[in-house]
């Protein structure tokens, strides 16, 4: 709904109206910590989901606006740095907060951060991309600019199962090892190889034709990896084996991004990447779920079967797209 607004009334109009809404539920919240309701609680907390604004989609889609094709992946890879970076450093400065003042400051400041990002976007109105008008038909950048998108969409959820399942995981494999307390650094691990391979990838000179041979790659190391650790039995192993799949993590996010923006029009592009962010929310979902399941019914280690087997299909996804390209290119 608000990636079609936006694509229509342009970006502004959307971020405006999502700060002022998440303000409001901000406020709920607080009377919250006051009143000890449930029904607040549970209202404002829908709130904030529902008007939080997908910040990542509207990026990318002023990205593919300012910049050239080719800088598409640098830019990307910079994007996956600062994600890194807030995954790394957020749990921290969350945790000092929380310690030194109340537990409403956490959405507090989470809340804050994401009014001023939005209303940031709102006002540099020259980065919008250019808006759709009803029943128009844009020309796309590929043959069949369906079919990559489809099979994107089925890596983003193939990507965030693999995260749902691998958070889960490790909390349930550092208590199997006596060490919950550390469950989040372990984590953490991940992320910190992440942000160096995205930079490395980033600085790489591919073209978009490896794009697909890149992206089966990525999900193969990520696949062997999770695979791998259903097989630690020590915190070493699985903090060595956590530093190998976050080699993979940037490369596999900023390549299926590439791939989305070049077959998908401008205009739609913060729609197209909208969706795409929510179905890597549902993939999260689903796979935190099954893995609980597994590691109630068979035991910690279990939970890295679904990352293992998530990344499995995605791999497989992959393959497809880099084989029809390859088709697509010997027909011309």
């Amino acid at each position: 709904m608000k990636s079609h607004i936006a694509a229509r009334k342009g970006q502004a109009v959307v971020l405006r109206f999502s700060a002022v809404l998440m303000v409001i539920a901000a406020a709920a919240l607080t009377t919250v910590v006051s009143h000890h309701s449930r029904a607040i609680l549970l209202g404002s907390v829908a709130l904030i989901g529902a008007a939080m604004p997908q910040i990542g989609a509207i990026a990318v889609s002023r990205l593919s606006t300012l910049i050239t094709t080719q800088a598409m992946r640098t830019a990307l890879a910079v994007e996956s740095m600062m994600t890194e970076i807030t995954f790394l450093a957020g749990p921290a400065i969350i945790s000092v907060a929380v310690s030194a003042w109340s537990p409403i400051v956490a959405p507090g400041i989470s809340v804050g951060l994401i009014v001023f990002s939005a209303l940031l976007l709102a006002a540099a109105h020259d980065s919008e991309p250019p808006r759709s008008s009803p029943g128009a038909r844009s020309g796309s950048r590929l043959q069949h600019p369906a079919l990559p998108v489809v099979l994107m969409a089925a890596a983003n959820i193939a990507i965030g199962s693999f995260f749902g399942a691998s958070q889960v995981s490790v909390i349930a494999a550092a208590t199997r090892l006596g060490n919950l307390d550390i469950a989040t650094a372990v984590y953490g691990v991940m992320s910190l190889t992440s942000l160096l391979a995205g930079l490395t990838y980033g600085a790489i000179q591919r073209t978009r034709a490896h794009a697909g041979w890149d992206l089966t790659a990525s999900f193969l190391g990520l696949c062997v990896s999770a695979v791998w650790l259903t097989q630690t039995h020590a915190l070493p192993p699985l903090v060595l084996l956590l530093l190998v799949s976050g080699v993979f993590v940037a490369p596999t996010i900023i390549t299926t991004s590439v791939i989305t923006e070049h077959a998908t029009p401008p205009e739609h592009v913060n729609s197209t990447f909208t969706v795409l962010t929510s179905l890597q929310s549902l993939g999260s979902a689903v796979g935190s779920v099954s893995a609980g399941t597994l590691i109630d019914k068979y035991g910690a280690m279990h939970g890295f079967l679904v990352p293992g087997i998530a990344t499995g299909v995605g791999a497989i996804v992959a393959l497809t797209y880099a084989l029809t390209r390859n088709r697509e290119r010997d027909r011309l």
